[in-house]
């Protein structure tokens, strides 16, 4: 834990420890009472700060959803990588997480390097016109900006998962799915909330 303050080592070790002893991560309310902090506005600076360093993970949107991590996908042998499973999706839904994240190995081919990407398994038919399966495993890249024609990873009014494509319009943007029976859905920006970029997608055929 180089680069690290004595104060955020002892909020990763105190978040690894709450992980094991309850199956999900502490609450900013449970950090501040553990650590003594005098405001929940010390703890969430912290967080940033461990977040933006690459040593711990949260997803916007997603309560309980801390996560102790590395800041780039992990070698494992040659050609592949170590990314982390963050938990479930399906459409119309908030994101499922797991309350301590898998690691999955995938070919280093579908990761870019200098960005930071993590793996979402889809939950069910609710995705099935964006031609993504119960059980797949979606590799989404964390990263800005935001490009037109991009599929995304989304959350709609604070709760709506989705994943589209993307189109900026003035002041709002046209999702649009891969089925071509289906208008595009036009929002406006502030009401979306981008969690990433949907860059790949891994089918196990049983």
């Amino acid at each position: 834990m180089h680069g690290l303050s004595p104060r955020q080592k002892d909020i990763l070790t105190f978040i690894e420890s709450f992980v094991h002893a309850h199956g999900h991560s502490p609450s900013y309310r449970e950090i501040s009472k553990q650590l003594k902090f005098k405001s929940l506005g010390s703890v969430h600076k912290h967080i940033q700060i461990l977040t933006k360093k690459g040593v711990l993970r949260s997803l916007p949107k997603c309560g309980r959803s801390l996560s102790i991590t590395a800041s780039a996908p992990q070698p494992h042998t040659s050609g592949m990588s170590i990314l982390p499973l963050m938990g479930y999706v399906r459409a119309g839904y908030s994101i499922d997480m797991l309350p301590v994240p898998q690691q999955i190995t995938i070919p280093s081919s579908m990761v870019n390097s200098d960005q930071t990407t993590y793996l979402l398994r889809a939950r069910g038919d609710s995705l099935h016109e964006e031609l993504i399966a119960d059980g797949d495993l979606i590799l989404v890249e964390t990263r800005e900006p935001y490009c037109d024609g991009e599929t995304i990873l989304c959350v709609v009014n604070d709760f709506d998962t989705m994943i589209k494509k993307m189109f900026e319009e003035e002041g709002y943007l046209r999702l649009e799915g891969q089925s071509a029976q289906h208008h595009p859905i036009f929002i406006q920006k502030s009401d979306v909330k981008i969690l990433g970029v949907v860059t790949g997608l891994l089918r196990l055929y049983t």
